[in-house]
């Protein structure tokens, strides 16, 4: 069944790792919860394999999402960033609705967005910290239900597969994941275009 509707997460998703602002938030993240911590990045890395929801992070740490934001997403370069021209033209030409939802603050979704000239494409965005949902699973279920949407024209894109594809397959929704590397239990796509090629959006032009 073709699809009419995407969820997508944002950074690592909808543009490529190898740009370096993935990089960039993973490194400011890690050397502020250090600090603010007092973990070493051994230390770290145990700590986030078992809370990978940084806003579940901060909860448990007492840390202000504010500050955090503040000392991470406020610091990053975007210069690297620049108007997607393929993926722009694909979500037109598909008339997909499209859903971005991430653990990043509203600004720096609204400003990768419009880095990449896909602000027009967009149907709505969820910053989960300024929601009432605390995973986005949640945000998933909020979605369908105030856009009246049904499950199987859904499909949840994401990069990270505990955080992003798996809440949806516990929604019944079908799911992609954006990787280089071959995982046995979800359909991967190396980028988004490749993903929008696929045989979920053959129909250039949905029915309205």
């Amino acid at each position: 069944m073709k699809k009419t509707t995407i969820i997508s997460d944002l950074d690592g998703t909808l543009y490529s790792k190898n740009i370096g602002l993935t990089n960039q938030i993973d490194n400011l993240a890690s050397a502020f919860l250090s600090n603010a911590t007092g973990m070493d990045s051994r230390q770290l890395s145990q700590f986030e394999l078992a809370h990978p929801n940084i806003l579940d992070a901060l909860n448990y740490f007492g840390i202000d999402k504010q500050t955090y934001y503040n000392n991470v997403h406020n610091k990053l370069d975007y210069s690297a960033l620049h108007p997607d021209l393929a993926l722009n033209n694909l979500l037109t030409s598909k008339n997909i609705n499209l859903f971005v939802v991430s653990f990043s603050p509203k600004e720096h979704i609204i400003r990768v967005l419009s880095s990449l000239n896909l602000i027009s494409n967009v149907t709505d965005i969820f910053a989960v910290s300024e929601t009432n949902c605390t995973n986005k699973g949640d945000c998933y279920k909020d979605i369908i239900e105030k856009y009246n949407l049904y499950n199987p024209d859904i499909c949840v894109v994401g990069d990270n597969y505990i955080l992003d594809i798996e809440p949806a397959k516990k929604l019944g929704i079908d799911v992609a994941l954006i990787s280089t590397s071959y995982h046995d239990e979800v359909l991967t796509f190396p980028n988004f275009v490749n993903f929008l090629q696929s045989n979920w959006f053959k129909v250039d032009k949905l029915e309205k």
